[in-house]
């Protein structure tokens, strides 16, 4: 059976008024909130981790039901290699004091290739990268889940189907694939894509179609978490579904969120 979370994202809404959630007390009250609104964990970017005291990632093992992280890269991938295998050595080490099970690769822009005649040589350092941390993952029990965004975001990764084709050609056992239900809509990707590709997908973001939390008015689509949570049940997809949308007030969107994503559970 499949976990429901939701992002706790670098900015958390109560109320209308705005907090910085890489202050540790700010992400502790938003995970508390989630957690009691029903969901079964949070997620929220690798940089809220990375700010942490050493103090403070001790208290989020006990304190904290964290179990994904997204984003990951703080820099551009090419220009900072060096740098950021060192980031992610010591990023793994903490995500295993914490519990964080799932570490998302998104980083549109860090990830992204400006010039085309780079391409081979750029997808080359991605894929070393990639199996890099992939080991560091693997060394701490934590998987590597790879988002494909849209192409206005990055030009590397766009699709669902192209990412899982990586994921199997890479063959690592820490490295998977992640679906987001927003991005596929942009590009056009059917979500039956998510059962075709389901041995390489290990982890899933939702909102409505135009990126609204889930419940809100005006989504637009009726049926498109209906659709995905039809394909979910019916492959038997035991990993995390994350909430992963546009936030205004957490107060008041959270247990919409939670009751509207829990009735498709079964």
């Amino acid at each position: 059976m499949y976990r429901l979370g939701s992002n706790i994202p670098g900015t958390v809404f109560w109320g209308g008024k705005m907090y910085r959630s890489n202050k540790y007390e700010d992400l502790k009250k938003a995970n508390d909130f989630l957690i009691g609104c029903g969901f079964d964990y949070v997620e929220t970017p690798l940089g809220n981790v990375m700010a942490m005291s050493d103090n403070e990632v001790s208290r989020a093992a006990d304190e904290l039901t964290l179990r994904a992280t997204c984003n990951f890269l703080p820099k551009k991938l090419y220009s900072h290699y060096d740098e950021l295998v060192e980031y992610a050595k010591k990023a793994f080490k903490r995500l295993k004091t914490i519990g964080v099970e799932t570490a998302v690769f998104g980083s549109g822009k860090a990830r992204k290739i400006s010039f085309e005649f780079l391409r081979k040589k750029r997808m080359q350092m991605l894929t070393d990268y990639l199996k890099t941390i992939g080991d560091f993952a693997y060394e701490n029990g934590v998987t590597v889940t790879i988002e494909p965004l849209n192409r206005k975001e990055t030009n590397v990764f766009n699709t669902v189907e192209e990412t899982s084709e990586f994921v199997r050609e890479l063959n690592h056992p820490a490295v998977f694939a992640l679906a987001d239900i927003f991005h596929m809509g942009l590009v056009n990707e059917d979500l039956s894509v998510i059962g075709k590709d389901k041995d390489f997908i290990k982890h899933i973001h939702v909102s409505e179609k135009n990126r609204a939390m889930p419940g809100q008015p005006g989504k637009g689509d009726e049926s498109y978490l209906s659709d995905l949570f039809a394909i979910v049940n019916s492959i038997g997809y035991e990993g995390k579904i994350s909430v992963e949308a546009n936030l205004k007030d957490l107060g008041s969107q959270g247990p919409v969120a939670f009751e509207t994503l829990n009735k498709f559970r079964k």
